[in-house]
């Protein structure tokens, strides 16, 4: 299984669409190994979301914190 690829938005928390986009279809495949059954193959779906979505929450908390003060 590949890794899931890093959101390559800008990270912003202003408007938090770009945060929760990527993750509906993570969601509907995630729900569909569940499905199957597969259990291994959820576990490694669910620990790169999980890696995923904390690189993004981190990458716009850092960007918020040291964005130019207009």
């Amino acid at each position: 299984m590949n890794p899931l690829p890093i959101c390559a938005t800008q990270p912003q928390l202003d408007d938090t669409a770009h945060l929760h986009a990527p993750y509906i279809e993570l969601n509907e495949s995630l729900v569909s190994v569940i499905a199957e059954g597969d259990i291994a193959a959820a576990l490694a779906q669910l620990q790169a979301y999980l890696l995923k979505s904390e690189r993004a929450v981190l990458a716009a908390l850092q960007y918020r914190r040291h964005r130019p003060r207009v």
